[in-house]
């Protein structure tokens, strides 16, 4: 399986497994079409399963294999891709990766109520303040932030960062969906309200020294 591909999901057979390591195309599609047929049978088990009330299937759709540049792509410069949402999940968790332009803030200061997250870095270097304290996390660095925390974090180098970011519970992606559907919300005077929806709270006064100390785009 190329680099930068995902499986989500479980109950694979080994076989196809081992296939999708191959890079012979038609082996990945032979994958991808077992991940389609393993998604009717997880409708029908949600169907069972939901007069035995266990998962339905509003709850968890099925496994997929996704590819670099698969999911739902949103925003620019600075772009999400949604790869997981807590449609798939039940709400257990959201998966979202983060593309960050060179000397982009990626949200003002903030802190959540009721997620908590975890920031793998993919690529370039990303600085961060997590608990007062200002630290740079590069390629294979884990950013832990944890519901509660003030925090915000930046692109601080010179090159374009991805973020791998998992969310959970998940909600919080919901708010990032808004955002970059919603241009110039992060600027106007009603985002700590709508933020407040998703039980999220803004600290623009502790913005303003972060970009000014690193000549920020926001």
């Amino acid at each position: 399986m190329p680099a930068g591909d995902l499986i989500c999901g479980t109950n694979f057979p080994p076989q196809t497994l081992a296939n999708a390591g191959d890079s012979d195309a038609p082996r990945i599609g032979r994958l991808r079409q077992h991940l389609d047929q393993q998604n009717e049978s997880t409708t029908t088990f949600a169907t069972y399963s939901k007069e035995t009330k266990h998962m339905t299937v509003e709850e968890f759709s099925g496994p997929r294999l996704l590819g670099p540049e698969d999911g739902e792509i949103l925003g620019g410069p600075n772009a999400d891709r949604f790869m997981i949402s807590g449609s798939d999940t039940g709400g257990r968790f959201a998966m979202v990766e983060h593309r960050l332009a060179p000397h982009a803030l990626a949200a003002p200061m903030h802190l959540h109520t009721r997620e908590d997250e975890y920031s793998y870095i993919l690529e370039g270097s990303v600085g961060a303040v997590l608990a007062g304290i200002e630290a740079i996390a590069h390629a294979g660095d884990l950013l832990f932030k944890p519901r509660g925390e003030w925090h915000t974090f930046w692109n601080a180098g010179d090159t374009p960062a991805r973020i791998l970011e998992i969310i959970s519970p998940a909600g919080l992606e919901d708010l990032f969906r808004l955002i970059d559907t919603s241009p110039g919300l992060l600027e106007s005077e009603d985002f700590a309200e709508v933020a407040a929806r998703y039980g999220a709270e803004i600290d623009l006064d502790g913005t303003i020294p972060i970009v000014e100390r690193h000549s920020l785009v926001f």
